[in-house]
């Protein structure tokens, strides 16, 4: 038993890119190999998926072309240890460990036999649940720029795809990994104002839901810049001009631009920048 794609951890990241790679038909589900610590977890993938599934890191290794990293940033040096006697010169090492630079884990996979271990770092993001991700990706030191062709095809997959030098991805992390949080915190204080104006909450989750999903949509299919999408929604004098005050007097637009770079401060530290 083979493989072309192995996962270390099949969790619900693994899960989205594994439903994304057999619907986009890249891979078959008996060219993918998953291990869990989970006994339950790894019989769902098989029975949700078609994939094969084994026990042992080491083993996947062995029989992995493509190995992808998709477990917790804190365990990842004892699989490191675990695995790096496996590591060869065919392999590419693709990681969607977020803070963990692929420095560490080049270091953490060399051996005789592959003193120059070839790693792709990719942050995706968790609307890539639904096929609506985005995540950056960046080659490691020896990686080379073919490697980016398959993780490309795997992460156009279940959304878009931006390449970036690794200097940029505790930056990417913050934005757009973190970013969706800044959404549902959005979602959900937009959620409380209406009920502070009189709605019931469950009208004012699906009114606010479906408000924010729209202005998205339009975002993405305009021509316009969000600037100028928010001008022509702003008559002056109107009740969106009110609005639009209140934020520019408590500074919000501030707010988020240092949110993202405390988050991205924060994923400097986490990987040791």
């Amino acid at each position: 038993m083979s493989a072309k794609l192995g996962f270390i951890g099949g969790g619900n990241m693994a899960e989205a890119i594994i439903g994304g790679v057999i619907r986009g038909v890249i891979l078959p589900p008996e060219d993918i190999l998953v291990t869990d610590i989970s006994d339950a977890r790894r019989a769902f993938l098989v029975e949700r998926y078609g994939v094969k599934a084994i026990e042992s890191n080491r083993e996947l290794v062995r029989r992995s072309e493509v190995v992808l990293f998709a477990v917790k940033p804190q365990t990842m040096g004892a699989v490191l240890a675990e695995i790096a006697p496996e590591s060869h010169g065919e392999h590419l090492f693709l990681s969607i460990c977020a803070g963990t630079r692929t420095s560490r884990i080049e270091e953490g996979l060399r051996n005789p036999a592959n003193p120059m271990p070839r790693v792709v770092r990719v942050m995706p993001n968790t609307p890539a649940l639904i096929g609506l991700g985005v995540a950056g990706v960046s080659l490691g030191l020896h990686a080379r720029l073919e490697d980016l062709d398959f993780p490309r095809r795997i992460f156009e997959a279940i959304g878009t795809v931006t390449t970036m030098p690794e200097s940029m991805m505790d930056a990417v992390t913050a934005l757009t990994g973190s970013g969706p949080a800044y959404v549902f915190h959005l979602i959900e204080s937009l959620i409380d104002a209406g009920i502070a104006v009189g709605f019931a909450e469950e009208d004012a989750r699906k009114m606010v839901i479906q408000m924010v999903l729209g202005s998205a949509t339009l975002a993405s299919q305009s021509d316009k810049s969000p600037a100028e999408l928010r001008r022509a929604v702003t008559s002056p004098g109107g009740t969106t001009a009110a609005g639009i005050a209140v934020l520019e007097s408590r500074e919000v637009k501030n707010a988020y631009i240092d949110c993202v770079k405390a988050a991205t401060r924060r994923g400097e530290e986490l990987s040791g920048g």
